[in-house]
């Protein structure tokens, strides 16, 4: 009896240290996404801080020249609250799927036809959805997707259809 309690007791304590480790994997993975977030927005504010004293000397003498850096300070501002939105999204343990990724990737390709005027469709596989990938993964696939649409944009591709697949093991996205 005793050596059976022992095994019992070694089985019990290894599944906690197991369960310990896993939680604080995800907490280092969590912590250091807000640490990127945290290095961004110290960038992105420093940007926006020298920008605007440039905007205020250029403001009494060229008026243009102020409203290039305003425009700037703009869009910086812009990109740095999507950035910090995308983030905090990856971070929440609500999200912590696969298939809230894809709905995810489907709202930015919604947003990106209103916005441009383009037609891009996406398609997902039922089996990406079921993929068991970590926060840390998700979040870049889901940034490298955010990425690719944009680059595709700026080509001046307007109409195109993206399949994500799984093929092998891996993530696809086939434009």
């Amino acid at each position: 009896y005793s050596l059976l309690a022992l095994i019992v007791s070694g089985l019990l304590f290894w599944l906690a240290r197991e369960r310990l480790q896993r939680k604080e994997a995800m907490q280092k993975m969590r912590s250091d996404i807000a640490t990127n977030l945290h290095q961004e927005i110290n960038t992105a504010l420093s940007n926006i801080n020298i920008l605007s004293e440039m905007a205020k000397i250029k403001a009494g003498k060229d008026i243009e020249k102020s409203k290039e850096f305003i425009e700037q300070i703009h869009g910086k501002s812009q990109t740095m609250m999507i950035a910090m939105d995308d983030m905090l999204w990856a971070i929440s343990p609500e999200n912590d799927s696969m298939e809230k990724s894809v709905v995810r990737m489907q709202e930015f390709i919604d947003a990106t036809n209103n916005r441009y005027g383009s037609h891009i469709e996406m398609l997902a596989e039922e089996k990406v959805k079921l993929l068991q990938l970590n926060m840390h993964l998700r979040y870049e696939a889901f940034v490298l997707f955010k990425d690719a649409i944009n680059g595709l944009l700026k080509a001046g591709i307007r109409n195109c259809n993206i399949h994500l697949r799984i093929e092998k093991q891996q993530l696809l996205y086939i434009i």
